[in-house]
């Protein structure tokens, strides 16, 4: 069902061994015929988010899945001519979707608001891997079939 990643997406088209000795959880196309890749991890990460005030920021764990992701990503583009001649998927430039984490299940005692806020701050420095916690991903999704009223 990856229609829950956006319009944007066709369903999954691809192996999903298409970096040698790692597997994407997910691959699906954009219309255009470009790559992206999901990575999911757990959702029960208690310091998703650490620090306080102003000067919060992603946990280790989401570090580490970005930098996994950022992996996926140079061997994609460095194998750009294999992965089209046998997939017709364009991997040069592809993106990447990593979801992880879960607002209810955080222990620290950062709210949702402040969780969705860091978040969204640390996206915003990235131009091809975006990080999303598994309720937020629900939400969009309920929200795009009109179940649910924004907010």
């Amino acid at each position: 069902m990856t229609w829950i990643f956006g319009g944007e997406f066709l369903p999954q088209v691809g192996r999903r061994d298409l970096v040698l000795g790692a597997q994407l959880d997910l691959v699906l196309a954009r219309a255009d015929g470009t790559l992206h890749g999901v990575e999911l991890k757990t959702a029960n990460i208690g310091s998703l988010v650490t620090g306080k005030g102003n000067r919060r920021t992603v946990g280790s764990e989401v570090n580490r899945a970005i930098g996994q992701a950022m992996n996926y990503l140079r061997e994609l583009d460095e194998k750009r001519p294999n992965i089209f001649s046998d997939q017709q998927l364009d991997s040069r430039r592809a993106s990447m979707t990593v979801v992880i984490g879960h607002t209810r299940l955080v222990t620290n005692g950062t709210s949702p608001r402040e969780i969705d806020e860091t978040i969204r701050t640390y996206n915003s420095h990235y131009a091809r891997i975006s990080v999303i916690t598994y309720d937020r991903l629900v939400e969009n999704a309920q929200r795009i079939l009109g179940l649910t009223a924004p907010g």
